[in-house]
């Protein structure tokens, strides 16, 4: 029985007789069964062996036939993947995955769902009115039209991009300071640490991209203000260093939640007195470290006439309070711009404002001056 000819095939064959009388039975048999679907698809190995050879001519050499074989679409098997959810991501549309899955006031728990002792409650209210725009996204009517120009489609916003949203906000206000309304801590010298990106993604259980996308809408939105102070180093290299960016909430994205404001003011306020209260009482740990220093200056002190042979803590404390009464005031003049809709949404405007005013109240910095 004569098999179709395979054109692409022009060989010579090297095999012995009896080697091709042994093999023509089994590969002649197998290639009349090419054409069944299912027959192809359970013996594909020999199938695929067999169209490796063109019987109209003498059989090829075993390892001309191994070549072709490898070159056939029919050498690799089938795997059928198994979708779990969404476009094989793992998204199940109908049962998704929020970072804050429980309220620990309403469970009577001393830790959240992210580890950490609980916050105030307010906190914890706002992450279950944020979780609700997964179901209703009239919930957050601006981040529907987020972006809007770089998308591809008009369709409403797929429930991938409504998660990612959902999961950075929880966690953006888990980690928000109630009393400035900023992404980050406080610390107890007066001054702010913003959070990073990539920090804030991890916590979120995000990739990089996906944090990026969802803080793109967000600002696009105007639920957030954002700014990322460039510090120059080297005026001659124009090299910079740049710090985190200062993330700050808008008051109207909690109105927009239908936030209790009695609730929420008085929750601001409390935070507020108690970060001064810290500012105020140094810690344990600040008075053995005061402790240790002053042993260390009175170790260093000259026995005759009392004066600082190596330390000059005097001036050390004084620069160090200039740096904070400076950090300070920088930190509430950008705050200040920050209420400006039109500085906002325009980052070049508000670095070129922040910098002229910087300059007329004196509080650029030495290398900025330089």
């Amino acid at each position: 029985m004569a098999a179709k000819a395979n054109p692409r095939l022009r060989y010579i064959n090297l095999l012995a007789y009896d080697e091709q009388i042994a093999l023509e039975p089994l590969l002649l048999d197998n290639a009349t069964r090419i054409n069944d679907a299912e027959e192809a698809q359970q013996g594909w190995f020999i199938s695929t062996l067999s169209s490796a050879f063109d019987f109209n001519y003498t059989l090829p050499t075993l390892s001309t036939g191994f070549v072709q074989f490898l070159k056939s679409p029919y050498s690799h098997a089938y795997v059928e993947r198994e979708n779990t959810g969404g476009n094989f991501c793992g998204h199940h549309p109908n049962n998704p995955f929020f970072i804050m899955q429980h309220h620990p006031y309403f469970e009577f728990a001393e830790i959240d769902d992210l580890g950490d002792k609980r916050r105030p409650q307010i906190l914890y209210d706002i992450v279950e009115k944020i979780k609700a725009y997964y179901y209703d996204p009239d919930v957050m009517p601006p981040l529907q039209i987020a972006n809007a120009d770089k998308r591809i489609s008009d369709k409403k916003r797929r429930s991938e991009a409504r998660e990612r949203a959902v999961n950075l906000l929880c966690v953006m206000i888990m980690y928000m300071d109630l009393g400035s309304l900023r992404v980050g801590q406080p610390t107890k010298d007066g001054g702010f640490f913003s959070y990073a990106i990539e920090w804030l993604a991890r916590k979120a259980k995000l990739s990089l991209s996906r944090a990026k996308r969802a803080m793109s809408d967000l600002n696009d939105a105007m639920f957030i203000s954002s700014y990322q102070y460039r510090e120059l180093i080297d005026e001659d290299k124009k090299e910079y260093i740049a710090h985190n960016a200062v993330r700050v909430f808008d008051t109207d994205f909690f109105e927009m939640l239908e936030i209790d404001k009695k609730k929420f003011g008085k929750a601001r306020k409390a935070a507020y007195q108690r970060q001064k209260d810290k500012e105020k009482t140094p810690s344990n740990k600040e008075k053995a470290v005061i402790s240790l220093t002053m042993k260390k200056i009175m170790k260093s002190l000259d026995p005759n006439d009392k004066s600082l042979n190596t330390l000059n803590a005097a001036k050390n404390e004084e620069d160090n309070a200039r740096t904070a009464r400076l950090h300070k005031r920088r930190t509430a003049l950008f705050l200040e711009l920050s209420e400006d809709p039109y500085l906002r949404a325009n980052e070049d405007a508000m670095e070129e404002v922040l910098q002229l005013r910087l300059e007329e109240l004196n509080l650029l910095t030495d290398k900025e001056k330089a």
